[in-house]
């Protein structure tokens, strides 16, 4: 149908892009996050069906290594030798927007784990991970510091978090 067709042409251009913008992470860490949150959108409204759900949930997680550490590290590396060679790179404006995507993407895996643990409570079938994985971010949020760091984005230890409990889960 023609629905399929350009589905399948749409996740063939996003798996494309993805492709390239993973592979390619420095200096396209922003690109990479809005990216991947569209391209989340795109499984969790294709359907509802909780398989939907948990895969615009997972691939939520190729972002962790842009807000890392080392991604803020080599950014203002990225700032200091373009400075000296007169390029346009502005840490300031690189951490607004990574900052801007960090803030979206907790509230996408917030409002994606809130839609598969309703799946899971009301599934006699489906065992109760993502409950569990929700309290655990919850509580990360609530104890952390209401300052924003310079130095790491909150979203990353919610991601890894999240990478972890999925690994821990395949096992």
């Amino acid at each position: 149908t023609s629905t399929k067709a350009t589905l399948s042409k749409c996740f063939n251009a996003f798996g494309s892009a993805h492709k390239f913008y993973f592979s390619n992470m420095t200096s396209n860490e922003h690109a990479l996050v809005s990216l991947i949150l569209d391209l989340s959108q795109l499984y969790s409204s294709v359907s509802a069906a909780y398989e939907c759900q948990e895969k615009a949930l997972l691939c939520c997680l190729d972002t962790c290594d842009a807000f890392s550490n080392l991604a803020i590290a080599n950014a203002r590396e990225r700032s200091h030798s373009r400075q000296q060679c007169e390029r346009n790179f502005s840490f300031d404006e690189w951490f607004r927007e990574m900052t801007a995507g960090n803030d979206k993407m907790e509230k996408r895996m917030f409002s994606l784990l809130s839609v598969l643990v309703k799946f899971e409570k009301n599934s006699s079938t489906l065992p109760s991970h993502y409950e569990k994985v929700y309290r655990t971010l919850l509580q990360i949020t609530i104890s952390r510091p209401k300052s924003i760091s310079i130095e790491a984005f909150s979203v990353y230890h919610l991601l890894s978090t999240l990478k972890e409990a999925q690994q821990s889960r395949c096992e």
